[in-house]
């Protein structure tokens, strides 16, 4: 079924305030309030983008993360000197760490207020881990392979 609605009259009555109103004009009047609204939704959209913006600057202020609390250091003995095993390496660094901080909140010796938590070694932009992710990533294609396989 098909319907056309016509109208006769090139005049409409606002039934508001009973004036006649043309065609024209009332077309005019939706085509402006309409770039109104989108311009007020894009103005909201900005406002809001905005205020997420804020959100993450204060929540990542007010917010502890371990970032917040880890040192880094470079330079540190080979492994000739440390060996295998790291636990000689993590007394040293605690035992300097607690020293530099009981030097700086001037009680030298004052072993009881230990400050430092834990040690913890790892390795940044090294070769060693490209050769890992490289190993890992021929691991995945492997599988992927093998199962591709299985399903033929």
């Amino acid at each position: 079924m098909l319907a056309v609605a016509k109208c006769s009259s090139p005049y409409l009555t606002n039934p508001l305030t009973g004036n006649e109103v043309t065609r024209k004009w009332l077309l005019e009047m939706i085509i402006c309030l309409d770039m109104l609204i989108v311009v007020m939704f894009l103005v909201f959209l900005k406002s809001l983008e905005r205020g997420q913006r804020k959100y993450v600057q204060d929540f990542k202020q007010q917010t502890i993360e371990m970032d917040d609390f880890t040192l880094r250091i470079s330079n540190l003995p080979d492994e000739e000197w440390v060996g295998r095993d790291t636990s000689r390496m993590k007394e040293y660094l605690h035992d300097h760490f607690r020293q530099l901080i009981n030097h700086l909140n001037n009680d030298p010796e004052n072993e009881a207020n230990d400050h430092v938590a834990d040690i913890n070694f790892g390795e940044y932009q090294s070769a060693k881990l490209g050769f890992l992710s490289t190993l890992a990533n021929l691991r995945a294609d492997y599988i992927r392979n093998k199962i591709f396989i299985e399903q033929l």
